[in-house]
């Protein structure tokens, strides 16, 4: 079987055997694996030559005046200048007299600023107007001959486009998956669990997420699930499915997790996250839980819904999640790091093993205790708990509180009074080796006891009358006091039941009692008053009990009742449940003995149910992953920052994963441990120091729409930055000429270097930028990084070196602040504005022309190494990757995913 590279190349460097519409596709065999195909190398020969005669234009707008202005800087001096690309390379130059070129013609194309700034959109969009300068229609289309596609499917197919081969069995889906096609004759199951699906993903998305996070969200849980069915559908050499179905993903770089339970709670799918902050981990049952329980409620919008039809994720089928906290990088050991987390086969070999056998590593068994909710343990499950440090007082099964509150003592200095607690780093320790049940369990062990001690004893009896005791009735046909009274003496007659309290979610099988009229139809308690029908009268009521199900979705506690809404009814309504003491949790309804429960009527007017049981909720898919080469999972990341996402790329090549899904994300982070990946771009001799980096963080897609006002005063405020440089070598010149005439001692030390600005300072001059000039700027820099006796620095470790002295300090400070000074700022400011701000307008443009193929040249560099290695690889017949728009890049800028596939043998 080949190996296949599919990348969305101009169509001029598409091959002509190219089977997949938008895509330039390179095939390989055994025989020639190296095979170097012209039309790819010709691509990458243009584009290397390209981003190579424009690095000077790839560099920060900050460094515009030391470049542009480097002629009249050597017609002033007469001194030569020498200037050095990042890499140690001397620029030449014809670089220099290129990028004056291309920022003096903007100086030409129109009269004035304001009129520039009215054609930005249609400039940035279908560049250079009629009659500019040649080098500029040159160099956009430039840019132009080598853009890729960023036309996305809106069917969100990306990888069955791409990743499918002529051997694909290609309707067969993974058993674990929800969305697996419906058989003949199932079409309208398949509809209702399709809408069912499409419920649980709105309740996933509307989870603390924005728009763009939404729109990743949506697209990475339809490509994973195609990624899958991809994989599940690869057939054997013998022509059979493979033996181990691909049912678990393996998230690195998790996050919060939104990725994760789209997969987990719509799909079906087992999803392991990896991620390095352990805080994330902490809080990852907590938004699980929120999810599971906090959804509960009737479906307004269709007139026929009902208790039944509720979206319960409790009781919908859904993949078990885990969340690991641990660094990622080459050569990781996964039985180690998943030990505790899933289920792992030990096995290397699937000889005589069946992978659903209870072949596990030892140490497993404990997962299977939590499979289901920690809260649905047991209806009884009302044991309390104490704070070791502020006697605080709990129930065991509120893990989410008891993490909450020990998190706050941890950023307090409670815990130094008190021994035989476990300092932070130990509990840091226990967050980054355990699971998250175990973890949770360990805390609780570790700061609170079960024995309990009230302050009161008067006041609280013990727990158990206390629960009996807190019963208020509103709505009932008793007052409130009646209520209390007939409770106690309920509860006293048949002592054979006590209350219970069910968790928000749990849904049961209860004894609800119903009144109904002779001769009718019962009816549900909602569809009732609270007395007795006009027409009727006592005499022609009927009361009895009615076997139902029913849904808890809420309590109150001071009067001890749940809200639940039953599976005929559609409002909630308020009950007190009892249920049999001494673990009898079951009773057949049919065999109602009146010895046992009160009559029906008493228990309509207090809105008593007798709980029968607890229906269990649906437990979590936990698949077995196999260890260490993890053969039956796929690998994704989405966002990834920097060399995370090459270490994706290197922990894939080096595992036996079915497939990939990566979506890079902050290239400015990327170090030349993290590129070049590939062959082809390390022989070609580039590094980190010939990109820029920063220019491919640019929203490409986001520059046409940004506002006229709002692109001009962003680039007021980059103007000012890259003047206040030039502004500030005049500054240091003049004080080097005032402290050659004068012999104070305190003008011993360099002066001060321009400032590094911080984002949060950027962010509050960002506040200002409508009304922004270089005076201002100045000031707000002077004000923010030096101090004299009316200011106080907030940071000014970020300015002076430590060598200089308090004097040079002082006196460079008054320096720098004086009336004069703030006013040499303003004239420059107004000088250059006049004269150069065309041509700094014109290098933005530049940027943005050419900001997505610096993107390019890194995406490809990923894409080309897992080819690379993937055809070496003895362990797959076949690959195939490819490069997909993803996204639409107007709403998530780093809208690329690279997708790959191992065929094994």
């Amino acid at each position: 079987m080949a190996h296949r590279l599919l990348l969305p190349l101009p169509p001029a460097f598409s091959p002509p055997d190219s089977d997949v519409e938008e895509y330039s596709v390179f095939t390989y065999d055994d025989h020639n694996a190296d095979v170097e195909h012209p039309t790819l190398k010709a691509y990458m020969d243009q584009l290397s030559a390209f981003l190579c005669k424009t690095r000077l234009i790839q560099y920060h707008p900050e460094d515009f005046f030391l470049i542009f202005l480097l002629h009249e800087r050597k017609e002033a001096t007469g001194e030569v200048e020498v200037l050095k690309h990042p890499d140690g390379s001397v620029v030449r130059e014809e670089e220099v007299t290129y990028m004056r070129d291309l920022c003096g013609a903007f100086t030409t194309l129109m009269s004035d600023n304001n009129t520039l700034m009215v054609e930005l959109h249609a400039m940035i969009r279908d560049g250079p107007p009629v009659g500019s300068a040649a080098c500029l229609h040159s160099f956009f289309l430039e840019t132009r001959a080598l853009q890729m596609n960023r036309q996305r499917s809106p069917r969100n197919d990306a990888a069955s486009v791409t990743l499918r081969t002529a051997q694909d069995n290609m309707p067969i889906a993974s058993p674990s998956l929800a969305s697996s096609l419906p058989q003949k004759g199932q079409e309208g199951d398949g509809l209702k669990k399709r809408h069912r699906r499409d419920r649980v993903m709105e309740a996933v998305l509307g989870h603390g997420m924005g728009r763009k996070k939404q729109h990743e969200v949506v697209v990475v849980r339809d490509t994973i699930v195609d990624l899958v069915e991809c994989c599940n559908a690869t057939q054997t050499d013998c022509g059979m499915l493979p033996p181990d179905p691909v049912e678990t993903v393996l998230n690195v770089g998790e996050g919060k997790g939104y990725v994760s339970r789209a997969l987990a709670l719509c799909d079906g799918l087992q999803v392991v996250g990896l991620d390095c902050n352990p805080a994330h981990k902490e809080r990852a049952m907590e938004r699980v839980e929120f999810l599971l329980q906090g959804r509960l409620g009737v479906d307004v919008a269709s007139g026929e819904s009902r208790g039944r039809d509720m979206l319960n994720l409790m009781y919908e089928p859904r993949g078990h999640m885990a969340t690991v906290a641990c660094r990622v990088g080459p050569c990781m050991n996964w039985a180690d790091v998943l030990r505790g987390h899933v289920r792992l086969s030990d096995g290397t070999s699937l000889e005589g093993c069946n992978i659903f056998a209870d072949t596990i590593v030892p140490g497993q068994q404990e997962i299977e205790e939590v499979e289901a909710p920690r809260s649905l343990k047991g209806t009884n499950d009302g044991t309390k708990v104490q704070c070791r440090i502020c006697c605080h007082i709990t129930r065991k099964r509120a893990v989410n509180t008891i993490i909450r509150h020990v998190r706050r003592h941890l950023q307090s200095d409670d815990m130094n009074n008190f021994s035989g607690i476990p300092s932070k780093e130990t509990i840091d320790g226990w967050n980054r080796e355990l699971s998250v049940e175990a973890f949770n369990r360990k805390i609780i062990t570790a700061f609170f006891t079960d024995e309990v001690c009230y302050k009161s004893n008067a006041t609280v009896e013990d727990e158990a009358s206390a629960k009996r005791t807190r019963v208020g009735y509103e709505g009932s046909c008793f007052s409130g006091g009646v209520v209390r009274e007939k409770l106690r003496d309920t509860l006293n007659t048949y002592d054979r039941l006590m209350n219970v309290q069910l968790p928000r979610g749990t849904r049961a099988e209860v004894l609800l009692p119903m009144r109904q009229q002779k001769q009718q139809s019962i009816l549900p308690l909602s569809h009732l008053g609270d007395g007795v029908n006009e027409t009727g009268t006592p005499d022609n009521v009927l009361y009895q009990y009615v076997h139902t199900s029913l849904s808890i979705v809420g309590y109150d506690c001071a009067p001890n009742r749940h809200f639940v809404i039953t599976d005929d009814g559609r409002q909630k309504e308020a009950f007190t449940l009892l249920q049999y003491h001494h673990g009898v949790n079951q009773m057949d309804g049919k065999l109602i003995d009146e010895r046992y429960v009160p009559p029906a009527e008493e228990a309509w007017c207090m809105k008593i149910a007798v709980l029968l049981r607890v229906i269990p909720p649906v437990p979590p898919r936990m698949p077995i992953v196999h260890v260490p080469d993890l053969r039956n999972v796929v690998m994704m990341g989405l966002h990834p920052c920097g060399d995370l996402g090459s270490n994706v790329c290197r922990l894939f090549v080096e595992s036996a994963s079915r497939g990939l899904l990566l979506v890079s994300c902050c290239w400015h982070a990327l170090t030349n441990a993290g590129f070049p990946l590939s062959y082809e771009l390390q022989r070609r001799g580039w590094r980190t120091e010939q990109l820029s980096l920063l220019l491919a963080t640019q929203p490409f897609d986001m520059w046409s729409t940004v506002s006229t006002e709002g692109h001009r005063e962003s680039v007021c405020v980059l103007f000012y930055r890259s003047l206040l440089k030039l502004f500030w070598s005049r500054l240091r010149d003049r004080w080097q000429s005032l402290t050659d005439t004068s012999m104070a001692a305190v003008h011993c030390c360099p002066f001060a270097e321009v400032p590094h600005l911080e984002p949060a300072f950027l962010r509050r001059i960002a506040k200002i930028k409508s009304t922004i000039t270089m005076e201002v700027f100045y000031v707000e820099v002077c004000r923010e990084y030096f101090f004299d006796e009316t200011t106080t620095a907030r940071k000014p470790q970020y300015t002076w070196q430590p060598h200089v002295c308090s004097s040079c300090r002082e006196a460079q400070t008054k320096y720098l602040l004086s009336d004069t000074n703030v006013a040499l700022a303003a004239e420059i400011g107004r000088e250059f504005f006049a004269t150069h701000f065309a041509p700094f307008l014109g290098i933005t443009v530049l940027r943005m022309w050419m900001c997505h193929l610096v993107e390019t040249m890194l995406l490809l560099d990923r894409a080309l190494f897992l080819s690379e290695m993937l055809r070496r690889d003895r362990r797959c017949r076949g690959s195939v990757v490819s490069l997909v728009p993803l996204f639409d890049g107007a709403v998530s800028p780093r809208m690329y995913g690279v997708l790959a596939r191992r065929i094994p043998t």
